[in-house]
């Protein structure tokens, strides 16, 4: 699972001018709703939005690229970003926890407690457990690669695989996402969008299953393994002037039935929604 709320007030990647730092903020309401229990929902009420796109070199919302392969219908990129599953397990009402969080110390405990588990039961039947009572899950940094297939004017289509490179869960990532776009009038757009994303055994055990140093029963022990979550997304923007524009955005995502079992998920279901007005610096 993932938290792109950035994407909500990002401009047309057509249209942004190469060779130039673009910085945008959005005003106005929403929220990214949180499954785990007792976790807390990320109110979306001021979103910055800071992007640069070079020849090759890109940084879009903390994601950095360097485009290795450069086709009028394809780029093939090497990407690195934050992690942002560690999200759904942090305080916001904490200031400090995002710094802290970043920091990437391993103890190698996470990669072999994973292994050890491997066989455990899958569906314990047990009672949910509150997400403030287990170990903290770390934040981890992904590096992989991204490939963008301009399929039409209209249609794109975006895959990618990351690896864990902090040595935090040992895990995987990928996520395929097919957009479409309709152009309503000459100022109003809208978009769809449709996707999978999957998390190998190693992330999805590490940050949704209940391990020994949870501080719970054995009873209580939980491993997901690896899940495939799917999702879709609608965004429809109505440029007022030249630099605001009216966005109302939001993405619907269903949680793997093995997601769903874990004693601490509550929710079947993610979703994120925002509505508001952009400004273009």
């Amino acid at each position: 699972m993932a938290l792109p709320f950035q994407a909500v007030i990002a401009e047309d990647a057509a249209l942004i001018e190469t060779e130039s730092w673009h910085f945008s903020v959005a005003i106005g309401g929403g929220l990214v709703s949180n499954p785990v229990v007792d976790g807390d929902n990320l109110p979306l009420i001021v979103i910055p939005n800071l992007s640069y796109y070079g020849d090759q070199f890109f940084f879009d919302n903390g994601l950095v690229g360097y485009s290795f392969i450069q086709a009028p219908t394809i780029e093939v990129s090497i990407a690195s970003k934050i992690n942002s599953t560690a999200a759904y397990f942090k305080d916001w009402n904490t200031e400090s926890w995002l710094i802290t969080s970043l920091i990437p110390v391993s103890d190698g405990s996470s990669g072999s407690n994973v292994k050890t588990l491997a066989g455990a039961i899958e569906d314990t039947g047990v009672d949910k457990i509150s997400s403030e009572d287990i170990r903290d899950r770390r934040w981890s940094l992904d590096t992989g690669i991204q490939v963008n297939w301009f399929a039409s004017d209209s249609i794109d289509v975006i895959a990618n695989y990351y690896l864990d490179t902090t040595g935090v869960h040992h895990g995987e990532n990928a996520l395929v996402e097919v957009t479409k776009r309709f152009v309503l009038s000459k100022e109003a757009r809208l978009q769809l969008g449709l996707g999978l994303h999957w998390q190998s055994a190693q992330l999805s055990n590490y940050y949704f299953g209940i391990h020994p140093e949870d501080g719970h029963p054995p009873s209580a022990l939980y491993l997901p393994g690896d899940t495939l979550n799917q999702f879709i997304q609608v965004q429809l923007a109505r440029k007022i002037n030249e630099n605001w524009r009216f966005i109302f955005t939001s993405k619907l995502q269903r949680l793997d039935e093995k997601l769903k079992r874990s004693p601490i998920v509550e929710e079947s279901k993610q979703y994120s929604v925002f509505m508001g007005a952009v400004y273009d610096f």
